[in-house]
Order: structure tokens, then C-alpha cells, then sequence
């Protein structure tokens, strides 16, 4: 008897645990960087369209001209209002009209979208980061 108690009580407690990771998983899936190819990386030079400071991820919109002179609108993911603001970001980082060059992993599936690495401003020459985190931060705006 005792010891089909302790079975039931493993039971109940292994259950748990699977409720408990099964919930987790949806979280853990959105922070991924999967669906972005991060072992090759692309740099892009182009002009701010707009700059969504928002949560759960900011994004810059840049005007880039491919090689044909074609203007193509690239989306560029970054981090959370909290992390950017920890890197010196501001809502006013970026403004419609400004040339940044971006470095990060584009989206695999070919849209124009990438997960941003790094980055620099070129009207001052601020150097900002998303998740490079090899190279040290230097001060926001």
C-alpha cells in the first residue's frame, strides 16, 4: 500500500513537470533567432523609413538599393524597449531620413527582414548593437 502511494505521488509529480515545461515552451519559441540565418550575416547600408519603438520587439524600416538601383524596404528586428533602453537607445534614435549600415542575420525564408547584429549611424558615427554582444557597448544616445 505504501508503496503504491509513493508511485502515485511520482506520478502526480512527473505530470507536473511536463505541465510545466509543455506551458514554458511557447515563451521559449519566441525568443528564438531561428528563423533568422545568424551564420550569415548581410550588411545593408539604407535610409530610415520609420523606427517602431515597441514591445515585445522594435523594429527600424530602411529604403536599400539593390544592385539594379531598385529600392527595396528591409525590416530590421531588434530587442525590447527595455533591453534597447539598458544600450543607450531612445525613441528618438532613429528618424525618417537617416543612413544607417546594418549588419545581421536575414530571415531564411527570404523576406526582407534580418535580426540585427550591429549597426552605425552615419550622420555621427554612433555604433549601436542588437545581439553582437561579442564587441563592447558604447554610449547611447
Amino acid at each position: 500500500m505504501r508503496h503504491r502511494r509513493i508511485v502515485d505521488a511520482m506520478r502526480t509529480i512527473a505530470l507536473a513537470l511536463c505541465l510545466v515545461a509543455a506551458a514554458a515552451a511557447p515563451s521559449l519559441a519566441h525568443h528564438s533567432t531561428a528563423m533568422f540565418d545568424m551564420a550569415h550575416p548581410v550588411t545593408l547600408t539604407g535610409t530610415v523609413v520609420s523606427f517602431d519603438w515597441a514591445n515585445p520587439h522594435s523594429y527600424i524600416h530602411i529604403d536599400v538599393r539593390d544592385d539594379s538601383g531598385t529600392v527595396e524596404r528591409w525590416e530590421v528586428e531588434t530587442h525590447s524597449i527595455s533591453l534597447l533602453s539598458r544600450k543607450g537607445w531612445t525613441r528618438t534614435s532613429f528618424a525618417p531620413g537617416d543612413v544607417i549600415t546594418v549588419t545581421g542575420g536575414p530571415m531564411r525564408d527570404g523576406k526582407k527582414t534580418m535580426r540585427l547584429l550591429r549597426g552605425t549611424k552615419a550622420a555621427d558615427g554612433w555604433k549601436f548593437y542588437g545581439d553582437d554582444f561579442s564587441t563592447p557597448k558604447e554610449g547611447g544616445r
